[in-house]
């Protein structure tokens, strides 16, 4: 998948090809304006209001306390961009929407979508990064900060919600498997997928006091607590405890340089037991055509965190020197530019 200008008909496809459409418009004040339409959209709670069923935009403006000029033009933006439907002087949600963008959709990102205005911010710190180095580190920036702290957790759970699905009809747990140990995976929503799917797994999820506070918070409304258990500490840092088969190891290489990636590999392990299987979910280096989401995050990982992304090669081959062995790579198909390195520790010789 690509970001970019969408030519329409045959001669915008020959406008384009010729390089006489203004791309950098397109991509940027384009794009810039359908990312801001959307988050507010979502935001104002208009595809909310929209599941109680088709309104108007003096009525839509009246529940949500907004001018009704201006919601006229978002209302019309929404719909000119897919998002809404309009049926005569109604507005209806649109396929779209109902699918992405509700609360009671099992595939909803609304909550991700509040997390953009954070990310929004640290795009903003793209320049500097550039010319300093210097980072953000945004776990650091959300200190003393609990509700960021929860917007930012809700709107990774909505995306592991989406990506735990295809993940866990692919990757089998290991014979006799009973205790996950998920790092960094304070949201617990791949720990809820496992013990859902598998009622005798428990998880240990590992993670920074902030995110510890608002899992265990998620974990008791959903009915987990008495499964997944919350343990603070750093993975750079602090003991991970010991006998778990399932480690997942998802969207943390990426924070990290080369030696403490293969460092925190060998703890793990250590931490494993023979025969235990680990999973590695990232973004991974690609060529071709497919480049493009990945260096997009790439800046986006150094903006945030100076970390970057790897190849699969190159952490397929931290995982041999860690001491795993078959290791093999799965393209996800519904998480574009993401792929999992699943290896196992050897069990123990008879």
């Amino acid at each position: 998948m690509r970001i970019g200008g969408i030519p329409e008909g045959l001669l915008e496809h020959l406008l384009n090809s010729a390089r006489l459409l203004p791309a950098p418009l397109i991509e940027t004040l384009g794009a810039m304006a359908l990312c801001r339409t959307i988050m507010a959209g979502n935001k104002l709670g208009v595809f909310e209001i929209l599941t109680e069923g088709p309104q108007s935009a003096e009525t839509i403006s009246m529940k949500l306390s907004c001018q009704l000029r201006g919601m006229e033009a978002l209302l019309e933006a929404l719909a000119a961009s897919g998002y809404l439907q309009r049926q005569g002087k109604f507005y209806v949600n649109s396929s779209m929407a109902k699918r992405w963008l509700v609360s009671d959709s099992p595939y909803s990102l609304a909550h991700y979508l509040q997390l953009d205005y954070l990310q929004w911010s640290w795009w903003e710190r793209l320049e500097e990064m550039v010319k300093t180095g210097k980072a953000v580190d945004l776990h650091g920036s959300l200190q003393g900060d609990a509700e960021a702290w929860r917007i930012y957790l809700l709107g990774l759970k909505d995306l592991a919600a989406w990506a735990s699905r295809e993940i866990l009809r692919r990757v089998r747990l290991p014979r006799g498997a009973k205790h996950l140990l998920d790092l960094g995976g304070g949201h617990g929503e791949y720990s809820e997928a496992v013990c859902r799917r598998y009622p005798e797994m428990k998880a240990v999820v590992f993670d920074l006091a902030e995110a510890c506070a608002v899992g265990r918070e998620l974990a008791a409304r959903s009915g987990f607590e008495d499964r997944i258990r919350y343990v603070i500490g750093d993975l750079t840092k602090d003991d991970l405890g010991q006998d778990y088969d399932l480690v997942f190891v998802f969207n943390i290489l990426h924070h990290f340089d080369e030696q403490t990636n293969q460092k925190s590999l060998r703890k793990i392990f250590a931490a494993m037991n023979p025969g235990g299987r680990l999973v590695v979910l990232d973004l991974f280096k690609q060529s071709g055509r497919l480049r493009q989401l990945p260096m997009l995050a790439t800046l986006f990982f150094m903006v945030t965190s100076g970390g970057g992304i790897y190849s699969m090669e190159e952490v397929r081959r931290w995982l041999t020197a860690a001491g795993f062995n078959r290791s093999r790579t799965l393209t996800l198909m519904t998480v574009p530019g993401a792929s999992l390195v699943v290896a196992d520790k050897p069990a123990k010789e008879i």
